[in-house]
């Protein structure tokens, strides 16, 4: 009898541990790890603040056996110790299939905190969760490295006796300022400062924007030889889905295949197609031939990209290459294939075969990524980041009562605490 009753003591603590150890959000049926000992935060420590913009490591350390993969959740929140209310906070990690204690978040936004955390997705088929930490991104720094470009403007004096100015926040590396308000700006008409109440400042609205999105996937037997022709599918079509989430521009897809030859899928439609048709493009390309017209593919496509920048619409293509970088036939030259991409947003991807690195990153000005080195998402996510920024960057400045008289007038615009300053003329009304 002393036995039994030994046991059923056992029993019960040991059922006792087990509820100690484990914790559940009411929220959801995540379990949570406040002392997780698989998985420990290094850097950012929870609360950094003033973290830089053009994005950090966050790196961990863990004690999980050989085998273990993780995951990186990452979402932006109203402060710090806020659980994001996103619903991708929950169910889409920005990191996936990582093998290594490392992930680089890409672009952030200025003076945003940031809640993450990571996920480790054991052998064994279990995972567990790290604690969440938070950090916040630096202010918009008020300096001359940030940059404004005015593109466009329209005088509407004679009608309804307003200017709107089209212009963009860069910094230095030329990755797009956001989250700027007209606080930020001195507005000058003629050298004497403009009133608030004679201005209007919005963000270009999405709708307004689009970045048609040009992929080119190399189909010559150089890559079917190798078996690579699927992976290249499989990664562009992770590449529509990528570029299709993004709310704050509209995209939309020119699917082109090359060996010989190019050919645009799907038609030579001028709107582009849709998410669902570029991935029913994408599944149907098949093996080309041997030789590979790289050069001629490259520059033929790229010379097809106009930028738009207008009060009224920002439109800015991007082009992204599948391939192994190699020309075998001989048609066209790398420097019309580097002239073509000059100043165009393009990036590559290069898949074994022949391999042609160097070639690749000449092709890639924008970015390049080597497939063979890990898993393509976090390249893709960054790519998104990117443009979701850029595309934020644009302003719409309304002067509400420019000044009358048949002389000229200048309006100087310029970010406080910079000595840089852009100047637009207008007539008089």
């Amino acid at each position: 009898m002393k036995t039994k009753l030994r046991k059923i003591k056992v029993v019960t603590a040991l059922f006792i541990l087990i509820l100690n150890g484990c914790s559940f959000n009411g929220n959801s049926n995540n379990p949570t790890a406040p002392t997780n000992s698989v998985i420990q935060i290094q850097s950012p420590k929870n609360g950094t603040k003033g973290v830089q913009v053009n994005g950090i490591d966050l790196s961990w350390t863990s004690t999980a056996q050989v085998g273990t993969f993780f995951q990186v959740f990452l979402e932006t929140t109203s402060n710090n110790g806020v659980t994001p209310t996103s619903t991708t906070w929950l169910t889409a990690p920005k990191g996936n299939g990582i093998t290594t204690t490392k992930y680089f978040t890409g672009q952030l936004s200025y003076l945003t905190w940031y809640a993450w955390r990571v996920r480790a997705l054991l052998p064994n088929g279990t995972w567990t969760d790290s604690p969440t930490y938070y950090f916040q991104t630096e202010d918009v720094p008020q300096t001359s490295t940030n940059f404004i470009k005015v593109y466009d403007y329209e005088s509407h004096i004679n009608i309804d006796h307003d200017i709107p100015i089209l212009f963009q926040v860069v910094d230095a590396s030329g990755n797009g300022v956001t989250g700027l308000k007209l606080t930020d700006f001195e507005v000058f008409e003629d050298g004497e400062p403009l009133r608030e109440s004679n201005l209007t400042f919005v963000n270009q609205k999405a709708e307004n924007i689009s970045m048609p999105v040009h992929i080119l996937i190399d189909n010559s037997t150089s890559i079917t030889d190798n078996s690579i022709l699927q992976k290249m599918k499989t990664d562009a079509t992770s590449l529509v889905n990528y570029l299709t989430t993004p709310s704050a521009f509209i995209t939309s897809f020119y699917i082109y295949e090359f060996s010989e030859t190019l050919k645009q899928r799907g038609g030579e439609s001028s709107t582009g197609l849709n998410a669902q048709q570029a991935i029913n493009e994408i599944n149907a390309i098949q093996n080309g031939v041997r030789s590979t017209d790289f050069y001629g593919a490259v520059a033929d496509v790229a010379n097809k990209l106009t930028n738009i920048y207008s009060v009224k619409k920002v439109s800015q293509p991007i082009m992204i290459v599948l391939s192994d970088g190699d020309d075998t036939a001989g048609k066209r030259t790398l420097a019309e294939a580097t002239n073509a991409v000059s100043g165009k947003r393009v990036y590559t991807i290069g898949y074994s075969g022949d391999l042609r690195e160097d070639i690749l990153k000449m092709i890639g000005v924008s970015g390049y990524f080597n497939s063979n080195n890990g898993n393509v998402t976090q390249f893709l996510t960054g790519i998104r980041d990117y443009l979701n920024n850029y595309s934020q960057s644009f302003y719409l400045l309304t002067v509400t009562s420019p000044k009358r008289g048949f002389r000229s007038h200048t309006i100087t615009i310029r970010l406080k605490g910079s000595l840089d300053s852009v100047n637009i003329t207008y007539p008089g009304w």
